[in-house]
């Protein structure tokens, strides 16, 4: 009678006192006992996970896999169960059966790693880790990661695992503005481990949020640097035109057509697909031997090489345009014009992404002070002017820069407010202004207004 009350069958008992001939009887004559609960709701598989028996396990989930997900009254699968005793051979076996339950987060947020580290299980944690990497990063409902966890408890041992792994950010801070090192800092210290100096070491050693973004960011900064030297590689064999396929006297067959009608546009096509190779392959060079981690000055290169094969691979994309495009009224002096505004934005974006991206954090917005306003005007009176020439201008007519300090719990604000106003006029003639043989023309001037004012707030600790 007290155990139906409980809720617990022979299946159970059975699991618990690692029976295995009964366990087998038992599934055979009645394979819905696989699913039974008792009063903790807690499945045979619970207790097999909690206890460690491999072989029972295996024949529980095998009768019952979707038991591998459901959650005893503590809201723990068996999963989460084998972890926090430390079972790595009952993970082996359910992680596989589902794998997201691994990742299914119990009481206040907390995750499968985290349950490991408050149990004092290192087994069970680096086997995880292996399998489930990006959980370290991971946060409760409080903020904290495992790093939080094991610094409070004092686990030198998980903590030097951890850092390992170098995925580990030493200054992400938990719901109370506190990191890990200031979690360090604020406990008791423990005068019969005396753990306290090697652990602040460990701490001092990780590397910061700027350090680790760039480590998680090399992965895809390096396809897109290889997508960048294929585009230019490949528009170097198929330039706009084609190849001519048959000699005479003004042409060879295999010859680029566009070096025949063009040759002035062909050799700065060519010029620039060159450029993003070379700049493509400067930024492999450097991200290959892992200079790009250890000193500034090559970050800031590497940066500027990645901004010029971006800026050369768009002039070479506008000069393809401009040669295939029909030559009529204003259409080239357009094309001209949007590839200036587009290169200046990429430079501006660019350059404000690397100063913003230095700074431990930050906050900017960006005000219209009046629409961008592009205005055709002609010039009054004939200009001397030749086709494919054009005249370009950049005027800063005023800037305001404002800065104001507020000091803050966390840090030192600097705000600063960037008011500038930029006029761009381009001018020219293209094929159609002109007549045959004509050296002057009544030029197409157009004007580009942007008032913009930036601001920005840096945080530096």
């Amino acid at each position: 009678m007290m155990l139906q009350q409980q809720g617990i069958n022979l299946l159970h008992i059975a699991t618990k006192w690692r029976k295995e001939g009964i366990v087998d009887e038992l599934l055979n004559t009645n394979r819905w006992l696989a699913r039974s609960l008792d009063s903790q709701q807690s499945s045979p598989l619970h207790i097999a996970a909690e206890e460690g028996w491999l072989e029972i396990a295996k024949k529980l989930s095998s009768f019952a896999p979707e038991t591998c997900g459901w959650r005893n009254c503590q809201s723990m699968n068996p999963i989460h169960v084998a972890a926090m005793n430390g079972r790595v051979e009952i993970l082996e076996e359910l992680l596989p059966i589902n794998c997201l339950a691994a990742r299914e987060r119990v009481y206040r947020g907390q995750t499968v790693l985290h349950l490991c580290v408050e149990y004092r299980q290192l087994g069970a944690l680096k086997f995880l880790v292996g399998k489930l990497g990006d959980l370290v990063e991971a946060e409760d409902e409080d903020g904290e990661t495992v790093l939080h966890w094991a610094v409070r408890s004092n686990q030198l041992e998980m903590i030097k695992y951890l850092a390992e792994g170098k995925t580990i950010i030493k200054n992400t801070m938990n719901s109370m503005g506190k990191t890990a090192l200031k979690i360090l800092q604020e406990s008791p210290r423990d005068t019969t481990t005396n753990n306290y100096s090697e652990i602040e070491t460990i701490l001092l050693s990780l590397p910061d949020e700027s350090e680790h973004e760039l480590l998680k960011m090399s992965d895809t900064t390096m396809m897109v640097v290889v997508l960048i030297a294929t585009v230019a590689f490949q528009a170097t064999l198929s330039p706009p035109g084609g190849f001519w396929q048959d000699d005479s006297p003004t042409h060879k067959a295999g010859k680029a057509v566009m070096a025949s009608t063009h040759p002035t546009k062909y050799q700065e096509f060519v010029a620039a697909n060159m450029a993003a190779i070379v700049s493509s392959l400067i930024i492999l060079f450097f991200m290959t031997t892992g200079l790009l981690s250890k000193f500034l000055l090559i970050r800031i290169f590497a940066y500027c090489a990645m901004v010029l094969s971006l800026i050369f691979i768009v002039t070479s994309y506008n000069i393809s345009v401009t040669v295939i495009a029909p030559d009529k009224g204003t259409q080239p002096v357009l094309l001209r014009l949007i590839w200036i505004v587009v290169v200046i934005v990429m430079v501006i974006v660019m350059i404000m992404a690397f100063i913003l991206g230095t700074s431990t954090k930050n906050e900017y917005s960006l005000v219209t002070n009046a629409t961008p306003s592009i205005v055709e005007s002609c010039a009054t009176g004939p200009t001397v002017c030749f086709p494919g020439l054009w005249l370009v201008s950049i005027t800063t007519d005023s800037y305001k820069v404002s800065e104001n300090s507020l000091k803050v719990q966390s840090g030192i604000p600097i705000s600063f407010d960037l008011k500038i106003k930029i006029k761009i006029v381009v001018c020219g003639c293209s094929d159609s202004d002109m007549g045959e043989g004509a050296v002057i023309c009544r030029a197409r001037c157009y004007r580009v207004t942007c008032d913009y004012t930036l601001q920005m707030r840096f945080w530096k600790f």
